[in-house]
């Protein structure tokens, strides 16, 4: 196959491709809007390295391996993410205790607000429509019009971003100030203070 080399051709390429392309990854991943994330992101890479690609076989087969591929990496990215998050469901509320006994409550919860404010806008009102209106993943998919497998990404994303960037600091037991590693029951239990 000749090189694509101007975008008419790229959309001809795209129009005549996507709908099929579609179909392969909705029978991978069983939902809509991830088969169609799955394509475009097909086709922006086809796009970018247009050039450098060589295929040897019909565009058809090429994309329809791609895709392939690309939906089973969704689908093993997915299953990782669901344990991480499986796992976070799973926190005792001994836990909260362990974590938050160091800090002053107060400084906790204006921590994690301030953390908040600095999320993506959707990343945000995913996180408190989940903490603060207290939605259900599915709840919120629906009211959003986006997949669960989307929210439950959000969600955990804000967790990562509050944990990794607190700015807490408790003695240690050599006298130096540590950063302490909050879980994510803690945080959203400051959550739920502040909302």
């Amino acid at each position: 196959m000749s090189v694509i080399e101007n975008q008419q051709q790229f959309i001809s390429l795209f129009s005549r491709h996507y709908k099929f392309l579609c179909m392969i990854a909705m029978h991978y991943v069983h939902d809509a809007a991830t088969a169609e994330d799955i394509v475009q992101d097909f086709f922006i890479d086809y796009w970018e390295n247009r050039r450098g690609t060589l295929i040897k076989v019909s565009f058809e087969a090429y994309s329809a391996r791609a895709v392939k591929n690309k939906s089973i990496s969704v689908i093993r990215s997915q299953h990782t993410q669901e344990k991480r998050l499986n796992q976070f469901g799973n926190e005792t509320y001994t836990e909260i205790e362990e974590d938050s006994t160091g800090f002053d409550k107060d400084a906790l919860q204006m921590e994690v607000l301030r953390l908040i404010e600095q999320l993506p806008a959707e990343r945000k009102k995913i996180l408190l429509m989940s903490s603060r209106d207290r939605l259900s993943n599915q709840e919120i998919a629906d009211q959003l019009g986006i997949s669960i497998n989307t929210v439950k990404s959000q969600i955990y994303k804000s967790y990562n971003f509050i944990r990794e960037n607190v700015n807490l600091r408790q003695p240690s037991n050599n006298g130096d100030d540590t950063v302490s590693i909050l879980s994510n029951t803690a945080i959203l239990l400051a959550l739920l203070s502040v909302s």
